[in-house]
């Protein structure tokens, strides 16, 4: 009912950005799945590859038309992106791409929902 209110460019943009966090909360499932299946003590680290990875695809997507892309900073742990499996990381990638669609606070949000969703039980307890 709200987009018919809405100019023409506003309601396809609001509906492309409402198909954007569909996808993204359809993936972000699979990383919870994904997760889930991790044995209990490898978990928080899955979750840190899968989200490094999404993001990693975001800023090369979001980079790409500049001269000299910058790259993303070098984490202080290296992370074993290695651990998780082919369809987990064509997932965060697809979900980093997918979220670059969106605008930076939207992008923040979607990006922690994956990671909080993810992390074992005692790192999302307060």
């Amino acid at each position: 009912m709200m987009q018919l209110l809405l100019p023409r460019g506003l309601a396809k943009a609001k509906r492309e950005t409402d198909a954007t966090e569909k996808a993204f909360r359809d993936g972000r499932l699979l990383g919870k799945a994904f997760t889930a299946s991790v044995a209990e003590p490898d978990r928080l680290a899955a979750a840190r590859a899968f989200v490094h990875s999404l993001a990693a695809a975001w800023w090369r997507v979001l980079t790409a038309g500049d001269r000299r892309p910058v790259p993303l900073r070098k984490l202080f742990e290296p992370l074993d992106v290695a651990q998780l499996p082919d369809w987990a990381f064509t997932v965060a990638t697809s979900l980093g791409e997918e979220v670059a669609a969106l605008d930076i606070n939207a992008t923040a949000y979607q990006m922690g929902l994956a990671y909080s969703g993810m992390l074992p039980r005692e790192h999302r307890a307060a």
